[in-house]
């Protein structure tokens, strides 16, 4: 079955929605930019870290959240009812030409990974091409690259993750609720960080377990030598690794693409 059978109407819809994504990063970006000259940090490494790879902890600020959140919520919203719809439009016909149904739907969940990457390819880019522009360099290209690819990994995965709640439980119940359920654990898992931190004794442990977590670079301690020389960036959780991370970001999905098959078999089609 190709992957990309995807309705047009649906496709042009998705890419259109990518200019959009182009406009809110730029406008990040260029807020982090005046921070980054603010901290005398012109560094891309920098930027990249306070545009999508990180949340200070102690002192949690609203409009960092905005700034991190919303290219996700941005990128979910537009891939909410890929599934959904192409099912409600045509249930009947996909699954009385389709051999097995999970088949099917691992096909559509391969595309909405491919748009994922593309998505935070793009986004990357214009940020990096940002930086370009307003005199950024890195700091240490060897480490300054493989700090934005762990970013950029970490940062498809947790979406992806998102993107699988939306679409497996829109099968069971509907996008809205579906939708709403992805937006609410990535926002409770960051607002409810400081207060394990600042109460628990075993905060910093519930902590690495939070979804959302897992895409914010700083906190883990892999780049405390790198994030030290820059001075910007002091907050870490100890034994908080980026191996660990994709791990745990793989392990959820894998299991949301199972119970979506199982779901999908088991479910009556009208």
């Amino acid at each position: 079955m190709n992957i990309f059978s995807l309705n047009w109407k649906m496709m042009r819809g998705v890419f259109k929605s990518f200019f959009l994504g182009v406009g809110l990063i730029a406008i990040i970006g260029v807020y982090n930019v005046h921070t980054c000259i603010i901290f005398e940090s012109k560094y891309l490494e920098s930027l990249f870290l306070l545009s999508f790879g990180h949340l200070g902890l102690d002192d949690i600020i609203i409009i960092m959240i905005l700034l991190w959140i919303t290219p996700q919520l941005f990128l979910i919203w537009i891939l909410r009812d890929c599934i959904s719809s192409e099912l409600d439009a045509s249930a009947a016909y996909i699954f009385t030409r389709t051999k097995k149904r999970s088949g099917w739907l691992l096909s559509k969940l391969l595309f909405l990974f491919i748009i994922n990457l593309l998505y935070w390819l793009i986004q990357f880019t214009v940020l990096y091409l940002i930086g370009i522009i307003t005199g950024f360099g890195f700091y240490n290209i060897q480490e300054g690259i493989l700090l934005i690819f762990r970013q950029y990994v970490l940062m498809v995965l947790l979406s992806y993750f998102y993107i699988l709640i939306v679409n497996i439980l829109s099968l069971k119940s509907n996008v809205i609720i579906g939708f709403f359920t992805a937006v609410s654990i990535n926002i409770i898992s960051i607002l409810i960080s400081p207060f394990f931190y600042k109460y628990l004794e075993k905060g910093p442990v519930l902590i690495k377990l939070l979804p959302s977590s897992q895409a914010i670079v700083t906190w883990h301690d892999s780049i405390t030598g790198f994030s030290n020389k820059l001075g910007l960036f002091e907050f870490r959780l100890s034994g908080f690794s980026i191996i660990y991370s994709l791990v745990y970001l793989i392990i959820f999905c894998l299991a949301f693409i199972i119970y979506g098959c199982y779901s999908i078999e088991h479910m009556d089609i009208v």
